[in-house]
């Protein structure tokens, strides 16, 4: 293990380690959206609870904002205070792809999973 050979975490990619200009702003948040509720919440503290169907409608993911209150939440629904649009909803799980700051005045993708709790 040569560690010390590594560009140290710390610090941002150069040269070869760093993405294309093109790629880091291909990706923006819309800021002229309006905010959705659960936008106000950091993404640890919400928490999955259960799903719901109505006939002809799609599954909705049932989210807890951490004081109390549970929300209906459907693919295209944005939570998480890093622009996370939801992508996808299953029994089980909630997948969204959050937009980060990449330290170069750049945004880049970046998934994450709110699993149900028990599970």
């Amino acid at each position: 293990y040569a560690a010390h050979k590594l560009r140290s975490p710390f610090q941002p990619p150069t040269g070869d380690d760093a993405l294309p200009d093109g790629e880091t702003k291909a990706v923006a948040p819309d800021l002229t959206r309006p905010r959705e509720y659960l936008e106000q919440f950091n993404m640890e503290a919400l928490r999955m609870r259960g799903t719901i169907q109505k006939q002809g409608q799609s599954l909705a993911a049932l989210v807890d904002d951490g004081s109390g209150g549970i929300y209906p939440v459907r693919v295209g629904n944005y939570l998480g205070k890093n622009f996370g649009r939801v992508i996808s909803i299953d029994d089980t799980r909630i997948s969204v792809m959050e937009i980060v700051p990449d330290g170069h005045d750049g945004w880049v993708e970046r998934p994450r999973v709110i699993r149900l709790e028990g599970e």
